[in-house]
């Protein structure tokens, strides 16, 4: 009896580092932001408006998630929400490049999506590993996140430097990000 609880708790470890290792894989695209604007000739002064646009949705978008998570008490359908959404922007962020205004709408929709992600993701995380019978630990989980991170952003890189191209960071993490909402 002791073995399959054993077996339960790390299938949960298991499941919970892969969602977090696959979701920090996909965020690390972000880092080629700049680059990807830089790519598309984006004056200095645009990019600047960029940044300050996406950095102040992301202020308020955890808490209007969270509301949403709370009205259709579901942490778990509200991530998956915002995984979804936030991978098909990112998909959509380097077709979209070419044009300040329609990169200006996408970048602050997608930062929406990926700012209350952190935040809904270490939330549901963390809830789950409360649940009786899951006895997972935040930090060895997390520790995933971190490490995928910190690899996709140099193969990311990698890939850019060998393509001669920064949208592929975006094509791929926003690929993973949807794999991440079926996970």
């Amino acid at each position: 009896m002791q073995n399959h609880a054993v077996t339960r708790r790390n299938s949960g470890y298991l499941y919970y580092s892969a969602v977090v290792f696959f979701l920090y894989c996909a965020l690390s695209c972000s880092a080629f932001t700049v680059a990807l604007y830089d790519s598309r000739g984006i004056s200095s002064a645009q990019v600047g408006i960029l940044l300050a646009a996406s950095s102040a949705v992301s202020i308020f978008s955890p808490p209007i998630m969270g509301l949403l998570a709370d009205k259709l008490r579901s942490k778990r359908r509200t991530l998956m929400l915002c995984l979804l959404l936030g991978g098909l922007t990112d998909l959509l962020l380097p077709l979209l490049a070419d044009s300040f205004w329609a990169l200006l709408g996408i970048s602050v929709l997608g930062n929406a999506f990926r700012g209350a992600t952190f935040s809904l993701f270490d939330t549901w995380l963390v809830s789950e590993a409360a649940v009786a019978g899951r006895k997972l630990e935040y930090g060895a989980v997390r520790l995933w996140g971190s490490l995928g991170y910190s690899l996709f952003s140099l193969c990311y890189s990698g890939l850019t430097k060998a393509l001669g191209s920064v949208d592929i960071a975006f094509y791929l993490g926003g690929a993973l990000m949807l794999l991440t909402a079926l996970l």
